[in-house]
């Protein structure tokens, strides 16, 4: 049976914390373990989260969200890590569905569909065909809707963390030059709820410096900004 790690990262998300774990509570049947990291909160957010016994937790200092990330991988032992955040919610079924794919196959990642809610606004991301060529300008799929390998996140050395709201883009990209072993799973399986710094016109820049780093073409970096900018417009 496929392990599944969930790693969710918070701070002071005492109103959210507990209707994520419970999302996570929920699933039936499946093999996982959910790991919260916590940054030090000073509200209630670990009495919540302690009283879930089978939830393993740390609260610690960190440097950023994706370094706390890091640590909750290095704690896990699933097949696959998946980052639930601490205000989004898996549907019951979601490992299930994940299991018809996976149980009996060797994919290297799983892209999931995403409700994506923001104040009354829902709409849904349907990941496609998940490959290098089609997502060089933007992240393919939020990350609660994306499952790869605990392996293969540690051969790549984990989230770059010199990049404070951009680094599952970056992973995303060093990742699909290694593989392109990957399957899609064409349904809406999480409720992801949109606010903070990363839909921001801020992350238009730092997905720029992603590029930068990952390609030399500065025709291509400059096209992929504006192809970014216009998408990011477009949802605004």
């Amino acid at each position: 049976m496929v392990k599944y790690s969930i790693i969710t990262v918070c701070l002071n998300s005492e109103e959210t914390i507990e209707r994520c774990i419970r999302s996570v509570q929920c699933q039936k049947g499946q093999n996982i373990e959910h790991i919260v990291i916590d940054g030090l909160s000073s509200d209630k957010t670990l009495d919540i989260v302690k009283k879930y016994e089978d939830v393993t937790y740390l609260s610690e200092k960190d440097n950023g969200i994706y370094d706390a990330m890091n640590k909750g991988v290095n704690l896990s032992k699933g097949d696959y890590v998946l980052f639930l955040n601490s205000d989004d919610e898996l549907k019951c079924n979601y490992f299930e569905e994940c299991d018809r794919v996976l149980e009996n196959s060797d994919f290297d990642f799983l892209g999931v569909g995403v409700k994506m809610i923001s104040n009354q606004n829902v709409r849904e991301w349907i990941p496609e065909n998940l490959s290098l060529l089609k997502h060089l300008w933007r992240m393919p799929i939020p990350h609660p809707g994306f499952l790869v390998k605990r392996n293969l996140f540690l051969k790549l050395g984990g989230f770059d963390t010199q990049f404070r709201i951009a680094a599952d883009y970056d992973f995303v990209l060093r990742l699909f030059r290694l593989t392109n072993k990957g399957a899609v799973l064409k349904k809406s399986l999480v409720n992801f709820y949109l606010g903070g710094v990363s839909n921001s016109s801020k992350i238009l820049a730092e997905n720029h410096n992603v590029r930068i780093k990952n390609y030399n073409s500065q025709v291509f970096i400059y096209l992929a900004y504006a192809l970014d900018y216009l998408r990011w417009i477009k949802n605004k």
